[in-house]
């Protein structure tokens, strides 16, 4: 049975005002494209960037989660994506073989629908969806992992920020703190 490598990290959730508002700039702002609204093309506004600090504290807790707070330098980036009724995300991965790879992925999901759309694919018609897929869920994992997001069947609109960060420099020495 296929088991991908992720963990969930810890529910986070936004002010309701604040999530309407983004998704309203999404609706306004950002042209539909290759299945959904998305701010991940350098062209396109991101009206998530109100949650900058929040994203900051985020991926700082996940590094702490999983021992590499204190021994890395690390970098990030971050977009948004919203699903309304019809939209997809093909199968993809998060993977560059350059020097700008990432290494961890998350999702963080903002607004979900009745049921869970997102799914890890082995490419061997092999899936599994992750139940933790509720309002303020986080997954993370391996960038090589391959994923999409099923249509959205659903009237309600579906909003994710997806992300990855990319370790720049590990220490050998585990005792090392960046943070001194």
């Amino acid at each position: 049975m296929f088991k991908p490598p992720f963990w969930n990290h810890q529910n986070t959730r936004f002010p309701k005002k604040e999530i309407e508002q983004v998704i309203s700039e999404y609706k306004n702002n950002i042209p539909l494209k290759s299945g959904n609204y998305s701010s991940f093309y350098p062209n396109h506004p991101h009206p998530e960037s109100i949650w900058s600090e929040n994203y900051l504290n985020i991926i700082k807790n996940i590094m702490l989660n999983i021992g590499l707070e204190t021994v890395t330098k690390y970098s990030y980036c971050l977009w948004g994506q919203l699903y309304v009724k019809g939209c997809n995300h093909l199968p993809h991965h998060h993977f560059r073989n350059d020097d700008d790879r990432y290494d961890i992925s998350f999702v963080h999901f903002i607004q979900t629908v009745d049921e869970p759309l997102f799914q890890f694919l082995n490419l061997k018609e092999d899936k599994y969806i992750p139940i933790n897929q509720k309002d303020g869920d986080i997954i993370v994992f391996p960038s090589w992992l391959w994923h999409s997001v099923m249509t959205n069947k659903s009237n309600k609109e579906r909003f994710v920020v997806a992300g990855n960060i990319r370790i720049n420099y590990m220490s050998c020495d585990p005792w090392f703190n960046y943070n001194f």
